[in-house]
Formats: structure tokens, sequence, C-alpha cells
């Protein structure tokens, strides 16, 4: 009997350019550690050092190349003279990075290279597609920066991928009509979770059948934790006991340094500063998730909303604003709450409902759970970015 004959792996290599741990890490870890070994032999090229490559070398069977990207540190971000200097001295790196990255390319017979939407690692794989003649899969976590280095990346690239179809009406407005060819791809998470288990509040000092209401992202404006502290004081008022907790801190993009000191300022000035709980960067949020009994994300205009579906995951209902790709998650009054984004008094009033009804917080909450095994699972997200890169390769 012959044997069958073994099926050629395709060969992706797969550019992060961060230096910080983000959504858009955690979106590409779920999809690494799932890709099909048997399908695909992947290579990642990555900065070097710091959190995400500790991260990345825990995926197994994967091919690390570490770079120096020229990636911005945080406390020389901005627009000033450091900045700029720091942009001038690191171009060279860059450029041998790229030539390098090339070099591997080329010789270990890559057939697409797959980037995020993040500045650097567009202008990165933009290059290497130019050098190596290789086509980019285009994978959009954010909202449209219609630049020209984007437009062009976007002509190269074979498919283009957006986290929602809020993202996509953007591209689609900004770049124009082409854009209709990106194909929305939900991200996901493993909904296997450990629902019960450790949590914060005896740590944190929070009495048992305190109700605890959280919010998780990088501390920004536009992220909302202002209007949460705000909200927080309305929901104080009418349930003293209510305790709250932000996660998350200041290091991931630039312009927002100090941040969190301006919302212990407003906690303080609002009299609730001894039941708001700052956690900072959190690398354990099952933890944190199985502590907080209602989730808020209060972004003005967020892409998707990871911070959405892992709490919901969880069992935890979910107030989220009416805006980017939160509308896609939440079905208002069934699985989730919206309010309108930057209106703390409708915030405030949508979690005060849940403080004060448990059996809403728990029907609500099975039925946010129900929505991440039906609509948001990793594997449905995978499945459909190896279908795409498989096309993208042929």
């Amino acid at each position: 009997m012959q044997n069958e004959p073994t099926m050629k792996k395709q060969k992706i290599i797969f550019l992060d350019t961060n230096d910080e741990i983000g959504g858009v890490i955690t979106v590409l870890l779920h999809i690494l550690h799932r890709l099909d070994a048997g399908r695909f032999a992947i290579t990642l090229a990555c900065e070097k050092g710091g959190k995400p490559e500790a991260e990345f070398r825990k995926v197994s069977g994967l091919q690390v190349v570490r770079c120096r990207f020229g990636t911005k540190p945080v406390g020389i971000s901005g627009a000033g003279l450091r900045s700029r200097l720091y942009d001038l001295t690191s171009f060279p790196r860059l450029v041998w990075t790229v030539l390098r990255l090339a070099i591997v390319v080329i010789l270990t017979r890559i057939d697409v290279i797959y980037t995020s939407d993040k500045i650097r690692s567009v202008l990165v794989a933009t290059l290497l597609s130019y050098l190596t003649g290789r086509r980019i899969v285009y994978h959009i976590h954010g909202m449209c920066v219609p630049s020209r280095l984007n437009r062009i990346a976007l002509t190269r690239a074979s498919a283009i991928l957006a986290n929602s179809a809020a993202t996509k009406r953007d591209f689609v407005r900004l770049i124009g009509p082409e854009m209709e060819r990106i194909e929305v791809v939900h991200n996901g998470i493993n909904p296997a979770v450990e629902v019960e288990g450790a949590d914060l509040r005896d740590g944190l000092g929070i009495p048992a059948d305190a109700v605890t209401v959280g919010i998780f992202s990088r501390l920004a404006p536009n992220k909302g934790q202002e209007e949460f502290i705000e909200a927080a004081a309305h929901v104080a008022a009418a349930v003293p006991d209510t305790h709250f907790i932000v996660a998350g801190d200041e290091s991931i993009f630039d312009g927002n340094a100090g941040f969190r000191r301006r919302l212990e300022d407003l906690a303080h000035r609002l009299e609730i500063h001894d039941r708001v709980h700052f956690l900072g960067f959190c690398t354990d949020m099952p933890c944190v998730y199985r502590t907080i009994d209602i989730a808020v994300d209060a972004a003005w205009e967020e892409a998707f909303g990871m911070v959405v579906i892992e709490p919901m995951a969880f069992s935890r209902p979910v107030v989220g604003t009416d805006a980017g790709g939160i509308p896609e998650i939440i079905e208002h009054g069934s699985n989730g709450l919206l309010v309108p984004p930057r209106n703390p008094v409708q915030l405030g009033r949508a979690i005060l409902e849940l403080v004060e009804d448990q059996e809403k917080r728990r029907t609500i909450g099975r039925a946010a759970r129900l929505s991440v095994e039906k609509r948001f699972s990793i594997d449905a997200q995978v499945a459909k970015v190896s279908g795409i890169l498989v096309e993208s390769g042929s």
C-alpha cells in the first residue's frame, strides 16, 4: 500500500512590533496557540526582550526571530524633540531589521506576511512585501488611519480582516469602496474558563456580600475611565457599599502619561476613593473577572471589545457604550446593557439597575455566557483565519 502524500505546510511570518502586551497581542496569542501545526509552519518576528517575547515563546512549535524594530519607549513618546531624535536614530536599525527579515523570508520560503494595523508593523510588512514579492494578510484591530502607508499596504494585501463590521465601515468610509473586500472576523476567546476559583476580594478588603463593578483596559481618556468613576459616584450615592475596580496601566500608548493620577484625584474629589481600587496592569485577568459582579466598557469608540467578551465568558453582565463594535456583541436588555458614550449619568443608571437587581444580573450573565459560546469562540475565529491564510498563500 502506498503512503499518503505529505501535505505541504503553508509558511507564514507574523509580525509584531509591540513592546508591551495589549489587546492586539492577546488576540494574536489566541490565534498562534491554535493554528494547526499540520497545515502551517509559523515564524514570528517580534521586538527583542520584554513581556511580549516571553509570552510568544510559550507557543508550541513557534519559530521566534528576535528583532529591533526601533519601537519607541513610552517614556519618550509623543511629538517632542526627544521623540523625533529617537525616530531618526532608530531608522538605521529598522532598515537593518527589514533586510534581515527579507533574507529570512526568502531562505525559509515564507508564503505570506501577516501584520496587524500598528504603524510600525505595517511599515515593515510593506517593505518586506516589496523586497520579497510576498503578499500581505492585513489584520485590522482599530479604527481607520487613512495614511499613505496604510493605503499602500492595503493595496498590496491579498486579504484584509477586520475585527468588527464597525471597523470595516470605517475603512470603507475613509479609504473607499474597494475596502468592501474586507472580511469581518470577530475576535474570539476560549469559553472553557474556570468560573469558580480565587478572587481578589480579601486582598482588596471588599466584603463578600458587596456588589463589585469593574472596568478593564489601558488607562486613557478615550477608554472612558473618567466617566466610569463619575458613574460610580452616582451608584455609590444610592448603594454605598458598592465597590469599583479599575484594571490597566498607562504603558501601552503615548499621550496618556499621568492619567492614573488624574483618575485617583477624581475619585478623591467625588469622595469615593475608599471604594475605587486601582489594580494597575494585571496578568491574572480570570482572577479579576471572578472578583466583579458587573463589567463596564465605557470607551468612546471601541473597534471590537475583548474586555466585553472576556467577562461575559465568566457569566458577568456587561454595561457597554453604543459605540464601534460593542453593539455587535451586546444586545441591549438581553445579554448586556448599552448606553451612549461619554454620558456618565446614563452609565451610572445602567450600572445601578444591575447593582440593585441580583436576579437580573444572573439572567443577563447567563445570556452573556451563551453568546460567547455561540458567537465568539476562539475556535470559530481561528477556523476563519486559517481559511483566509490558505487562500492568500495559494
